[in-house]
């Protein structure tokens, strides 16, 4: 156990005397122990005080002890601080428990490591976290305190993926939302085109509804403050504010001329997590509601909808609940929001640290609604709080559950500390189980009626479930601990999805309390729950179920015949036969696979819907069209019914496609096609494939393995200059001076030296001091800069205030649609009545010397040369999001060898390397092999 801190009763002088003595003991003799580096003088660091308390925290309140173990938590800790903070490299011996640490060049190095608690934990990393801070230089991160929150997070991911430390601005953020309400002018934001866009209005009387603001609106101005480049938290801290007080924005309109003013009066906002729907017929309207997410607010407002729905009138026959892409939220509400449908029976079961001692929350008979038939959607997305309301109303017989499985997230957070530095500690203290004391951890709730959409498409089929992604797939996922093993589901639905290829916009309902009644009326689960719900006779739980099932053995029929006739417009029969019985030959199922590119034929000679392809045997490239081509063959003396392939669902660009020949007769082959095609940017890679076939009379009639290789995009060569003026300059002038009020032009020259084109890119700056910078134009968007092209544009901005520390800070963002990889970010400082000279900016170039190939052995050769014209900095690599090296170059070499042997994982193994130069300036590239050792 961490001892609890000692507090001591002794005079304010007398105290501040000893402290005084101990800082400059301290300071004197501190000496980073192990280091390399005898004559190195370590400045004074303070023990991390928010690491002591969130482990006194951990060990006193984390709900399963059994969890904690020392030693992974310091590896978690160290695997962290080494993927936030580049010059950080930790190796830990795999056969001891040798450990060294470097930062750049210097090195702390334990023999053996061994940590029996928690105590002995806090004295290792406080030692090491020490000795990073005391050898990061002022450029490796603005924030020294990021250290220990990269610390405590890797602590607290070692123990589940849910708990973790949250920064001050992402704790402000993450409380305003759990309680759902705020003091602001109600909208959604998001950055767009280089300003901030409208992304939804949150409710009808929110100041900004009010207002007439609409979705959609561009926000060009926020009181004096331009919004070009701005930061959406800078934005969004902006417009929120005290109640009653203003706020002016300036707003462009879509198909409006002139820029929009609008004077709101903040108010306090609550989140509309609820939003509602009446499907009216006679004396059989049927109510819908949905629910995002569980806020502060959400049962208050869920009585407001049921009022309005008016589920105590007689001619209501029942109600839809839609908990699809709920993502949870909090336990109170779940249990509130369950009450409001139960008057009786366990809602949910608690257990927390001490097993043993499980609490139960029981329905209370008042403040609950008529007891009308009810239905409730769900999908693989439903999650914690919602799985609470579901598994309350399915197993208390109070509802029937359509859907898919739920998620599976069985266990409570809490913000269990709020720390001085504006940080919180979010922790995992107890699990959930539902009535019955059943664990729905890794297993989610399982529906009555399971449905599976189908779709049939030239291009696209599916007509299995794809893999269910869920708790379980997370790292460090918690283990089932359930008295009972899950239920599986009465029946099965299939239906054919006519709408899923459909571009679908985003769902803003959650926030904004309003529905898309477009989709709302397309959906497939709603109409059928709808017509469930109108055909009943009785009103109880066996008479909704009755019905339900009733439903679904009829749709069924239908549905099939939809999907049979759809898959025979693409060729396909599938249909079940009548006498499927079990194929007894041995490999009956003969697979032949090849890859095939589309050629282009010249205009001329090109018919109208022809499409030419050829078999291509060398690695695909990017930009391209083609198909796998799968030829299967019936080696057996039976017929072979509704034989599909399913690609396993890590194979690159093809995971889960579904390769349907449905009848083959014996001896007879059939050919089917996954087309695809390769984006414009792809990483050279090797992509394992491997597809599993199956038929109605034998469900594994083959594994099918095979790899493809891709070639990598050629990449644009693009160096910058920025030239800093004052407006109206002569451009010669080599200096400016940032003073208040001084309206000051970045001039800057692209030049490509490559002959690839590179597309759209967008040039943007972002403001670090928004007090004191107004970006009058902060965003240029340019279309394309051909090979060997020079372009020029600008950027301009004003400077409003003197900064504190008498610097405007700017941020610099070149971003190329085409080639994400090539994206460049740069800092830049703009001292007050100081000269800035103009620079010139060429980013590192990064070329492999190796193209990856399938490797037989256990270990990959990464090789690459590495060069800038202004002198490297630093060069790191990243294995499968494992820092495994790093190099700090001396005296800004202008060129770095790289070449490390490294040590494959199975499948895919994806390799980033990162340089910087002197400047600043980062540059990455990645590439991708495979392995197939087991």
């Amino acid at each position: 156990m961490i001892k609890n801190k000692f507090s001591f009763n002794l005079p304010w002088k007398a105290i501040i005397k000893y402290l005084s003595l101990a800082i400059i003991i301290v300071a004197i003799f501190y000496v980073a122990p192990f280091t390399n580096s005898s004559d190195r003088k370590p400045k004074f660091i303070a023990k991390s005080d928010i690491l002591h308390d969130s482990l006194q925290i951990i060990d006193a309140r984390y709900f399963d002890q059994q969890r904690i173990s020392p030693l992974k938590m310091l590896r978690g800790a160290l695997a962290e601080i080494s993927r936030k903070i580049p010059p950080v490299l930790v190796e830990f011996e795999k056969n001891n428990q040798a450990l060294i640490i470097r930062v750049g060049e210097e090195e702390l190095a334990y023999k053996s490591i061994k940590i029996a608690n928690l105590t002995a934990l806090e004295d290792h990393l406080q030692e090491i976290i020490q000795f990073i801070k005391n050898n990061l230089v002022a450029t490796d991160l603005e924030n020294i305190k990021d250290v220990d929150y990269a610390a405590i997070n890797g602590i607290l991911t070692s123990l589940d993926p849910h708990s973790s430390l949250l920064t001050p601005q992402i704790y402000k953020d993450f409380t305003s939302d759990a309680k759902g309400a705020y003091a602001g002018v109600g909208m959604l934001i998001r950055a767009r085109d280089g300003k901030i866009g409208v992304l939804t209005i949150i409710g009808d009387d929110s100041p900004s509804a009010k207002a007439g603001l609409k979705d959609g609106d561009l926000i060009l101005q926020i009181d004096q403050y331009s919004t070009a480049g701005m930061k959406v938290e800078d934005a969004k801290n902006k417009l929120r504010g005290p109640k009653k007080s203003k706020v002016t924005l300036l707003v462009k309109r879509e198909k409006v001329a002139d820029p929009l003013k609008f004077e709101l009066i903040r108010d306090n906002i609550k989140i509309a997590s609820v939003s509602s729907y009446k499907f009216k017929k006679p004396n059989a309207d049927i109510g819908y509601i949905k629910i995002g997410r569980e806020v502060a607010s959400s049962n208050e407002a869920l009585k407001r909808h049921l009022t309005k729905l008016g589920v105590e009138l007689s001619g209501f026959k029942g109600l839809i609940l839609d908990l699809r892409n709920n993502p949870g939220g909090l336990l109170n509400q779940a249990i509130d929001i369950s009450n409001s449908f139960l008057t009786s029976g366990v809602i949910v079961s608690i257990a927390g640290v001490d097993k043993k001692d499980i609490s139960h929350y029981k329905a209370k008979p008042f403040g609950t609604t008529k007891d009308f038939p009810l239905l409730v959607l769900v999908n693989r997305f439903s999650a914690s709080a919602a799985e609470i309301i579901a598994g309350a109303l399915q197993k208390n017989h109070r509802a029937v559950i359509i859907g898919e499985r739920t998620f599976g997230k069985g266990t409570v957070q809490s913000l269990v500390e709020r720390f001085s530095d504006g940080s919180g500690l979010k922790l995992t203290i107890s699990q959930y189980l539902t009535p019955g004391e059943e664990s729905i951890q890794s297993v989610g709730i399982v529906p009555e009626i399971n449905v599976i959409p189908n779709i049939v498409s030239t291009d696209f089929i599916k007509v299995l479930p794809s893999i269910r992604k869920s708790e379980k797939e997370l790292t460090n996922s918690l283990e089932l601990s359930s008295l009972n093993e899950p239920a599986t589901s009465l029946l099965s639905l299939n239906y054919l999805d006519v709408n899923a290829l459909e571009e679908k916009e985003e769902d803003f309902s959650a926030y904004s309390g309003r529905l898309d009644l477009k989709i709302l009326k397309k959906d497939f689960l709603i109409t059928a729950a709808i017509n469930i719900l109108r055909s009943l006779d009785g009103k109880d739980y066996n008479s909704v179920l009755d019905a339900t099932k009733k439903y679904v053995t009829s749709e069924n029929l239908k549905q099939a015949e939809l999907i049979a006739k759809a898959l025979k417009e693409e060729n396909i029969n599938w249909k079940t036969s009548a006498i499927t019985k079990p194929v007894a030959t041995k490999n009956p199922l003969v697979v032949e696979f090849s890859i095939e590119k589309q050629i282009e034929k010249p205009i001329e000679k090109q018919v109208e819907g022809e499409e030419t392809f050829l078999t291509w045997n060398k690695p695909f490239p990017a930009n391209t069209k083609g198909r796998l081509k799968f030829k299967v063959s019936n080696n057996s003396t039976q017929t072979l019914n509704k034989v599909i392939g399913v690609i396993n669902p890590d194979s690159f660009l093809f995971g889960q496609r579904q390769i349907l020949f449905g009848e083959i007769l014996p001896q007879e082959s059939k050919i089917a096609y996954i087309p695809f095609e390769t984006k414009i940017f792809e990483l050279a890679r090797i992509g394992g494939l491997i597809v599993e076939f199956k038929s109605d009379n034998n469900p594994n009639l083959q594994i099918f393995e095979n790899t493809i290789a891709f070639t990598g995009s050629k990449l644009p060569n693009i160096s910058y200059s920025y030239n800093f003026q004052n407006k109206g300059q002569d451009a010669s002038t080599k200096e400016i001076i940032a003073s208040s009020g001084s309206k000051i032009e970045a001039k800057i020259v692209m030049v490509n030296n490559s002959d690839i084109d590179t597309g759209p890119i967008s040039l943007v700056i972002k403001n670090g001091d928004i007090d004191f910078i107004s970006l009058n134009l902060g965003r240029s968007e340019i279309t394309n800069i051909k090979g060997r092209e020079k372009i020029e544009t600008s950027l301009s901005i004003e400077l409003a205030g003197i900064p504190k520390d008498n610097t405007y800070d700017l941020l610099f963002s070149t971003l190329f649609k085409n080639y994400p990889i090539l994206n460049v970010e740069q800092k830049i400082a703009l001292d007050y009545d100081k000269g800035i000279a103009s620079f010139i900016n060429n980013p590192p170039i990064i070329k492999f010397t190796k193209e990856p190939l399938l490797q037989k052995d256990a270990s990959f050769s990464l090789q690459a040369s590495i060069k800038d014209d202004f002198g490297l900095k630093d060069i790191y690599v990243i294995h499968n999001n494992n820092k495994i090296f790093y190099s700090r170059l001396k005296d800004n070499a202008k060129s770095y060898p790289l070449s490390i042997s490294i040590d494959l994982d199975s499948g895919n193994n994806e390799f980033f390397v990162i340089a910087t130069d002197s400047q600043g300036v980062k540059s990455q590239r990645a590439v991708i092999t495979f392995s197939p050792k087991k």
